[in-house]
């Protein structure tokens, strides 16, 4: 069941940047506005094939479509079954307005994605699952899903063969994400050791037969997971680009007094500076010496996720155990 698939090359149309609110505001600070005469570029959205035209990247390497809207709508995770069909979380009523008043209706869903002529393009949608949530996580199984909707972790299967979910079943009633959707358990990335990896959930899960054991881990990370070929997991919690925990971190969990070790959420990179292509004047907390240089371009992450690390020579020997954010 362990994927290793070519996921990459949609793993940055499909993710979904998650950052902090208005936290780390300081009493008495001075919060200046911007400079009157500052000159910000236009950002209007593109088309599909204008965004497409818009992308640069390394050489040897080119970015192309799998899906877009109406196909897919606000897709948050995926999972790239060994069939080669993509099943989604759609999580629609994210932030529908700056109050994030609709997030408790329930019109998530999940949606599998096929390419029927296998163009590497998906060509058609089915709702497999609707009504949801706020979901967040999803993982194809033989017989159906393993997906996560607060607070439920939820089999769902298809009996008739319709594509349609037309049971339910409730493995696990421990999830957040309805009060703070940014801070919550997600991932469902099965490991090497066969069981469940999350980023930010206190549990990590064996499937077998249509049931759930649970073992306790430390519940770092933010949004999203992925292993080495040494099954060393990484994280990446937001405002750090990379965290990788070197031994297993349920270890961490074996003695209720002793909580953390080194070798579990150590940090990667030494330089978490960044160079944007454009002046970032309207990030959170621009108004903060650390956050923009002069040039009022952004200094470091502030929404890193959705880590995936190539484990394969999909994109040539040079990308292998390259690891993306």
């Amino acid at each position: 069941m362990l994927r290793t698939g070519p996921q990459i090359a949609i793993a940055a149309l499909l993710t979904c940047s998650t950052a902090l609110g208005q936290q780390g505001d300081r009493p008495g600070e001075d919060q200046p506005p911007l400079p009157s005469d500052l000159a910000i570029p236009s950002a209007p959205p593109l088309s599909p094939a204008d965004a497409l035209a818009a992308f640069s990247t390394h050489e040897g390497l080119r970015v192309e479509l799998v899906a877009a809207e109406p196909l897919v709508v606000a897709p948050v995770a995926m999972d790239l079954a060994p069939d080669g069909r993509l099943w989604v979380v759609e999580m629609a009523g994210y932030m529908t307005d700056p109050d994030g008043s609709r997030e408790g209706d329930p019109n998530g869903r999940i949606v599998v994605l096929d390419d029927d002529d296998r163009d590497g393009e998906m060509d058609r949608r089915t709702v497999f699952l609707d009504g949801l949530v706020m979901p967040r996580a999803v993982h194809a199984l033989p017989d159906g899903v393993l997906l996560v909707a607060p607070p439920h972790l939820i089999l769902a299967r298809d009996t008739d063969g319709d594509d349609r979910a037309d049971e339910q079943i409730v493995l696990d009633d421990c999830f957040a994400g309805l009060d703070n959707p940014e801070h919550a358990g997600n991932g469902l990335r099965f490991g090497m050791d066969d069981w469940l990896h999350c980023s930010q959930h206190p549990w990590e899960y064996r499937y077998e037969d249509g049931t759930v054991q649970r073992r306790a881990v430390p519940p770092h990370g933010q949004w999203g997971t992925t292993r080495d070929e040494w099954d060393r997991w990484y994280t990446t919690p937001n405002s750090y680009p990379l965290f990788v925990d070197l031994v297993p971190k349920h270890y961490a969990n074996m003695n209720p007094a002793f909580r953390w070790f080194d070798g579990v959420y150590e940090r990667v990179p030494a330089d978490t500076s960044i160079h944007p292509a454009r002046i970032n004047p309207g990030v959170n907390r621009g108004y903060q010496p650390a956050t923009l240089r002069d040039d009022f371009t952004l200094r470091t992450f502030t929404g890193a996720c959705g880590p995936e690390l190539l484990l394969d020579d999909t994109l040539g020997e040079a990308y292998r155990n390259a690891l993306f954010v």
